[in-house]
């Protein structure tokens, strides 16, 4: 298994891997964000978007022997486990750690995450 080190690393992976031709040229040539890592089975996401402006979600998810790289449906911002205090870039954190938290925190008092109480007592 090849062992991330950068941004840069995390990006050819998606490159190298990408789900579409469109993808893989927005990774060379469009603009790329790197949101952080997310609990459960979402791995790391990325958002890649063309020089056109079509945006596309990617997530990375280590496996063994390699890592898997496929289209993430939407960002599940209440289970972001990245950190504010890091003082340097970090592949949990991302690009923007201080705005992923906050959204993370609106996705948590969204009532939709409330848990439902249970009907059956």
């Amino acid at each position: 298994m090849e062992h991330l080190q950068s941004r840069s690393d995390l990006i050819a992976i998606v490159a190298r891997k990408a789900p579409s031709p469109q993808v893989k040229r927005a990774c060379v040539y469009g603009r790329v964000e790197c949101l952080g890592a997310f609990d459960e089975d979402w791995g790391w996401l990325i958002r890649v978007a063309t020089k056109r402006g079509h945006t596309t979600l990617i997530s990375v998810k280590p496996g063994r022997p390699e890592y898997h790289v496929g289209i993430a449906p939407w960002v599940p911002w209440e289970l972001w486990i990245g950190s504010t205090t890091d003082t340097v870039w970090t592949f949990r954190s991302g690009d923007h750690p201080v705005l992923y938290n906050r959204l993370r925190l609106e996705a948590l008092d969204d009532p939709i995450f409330e848990p439902v109480p249970d009907l059956a007592r």
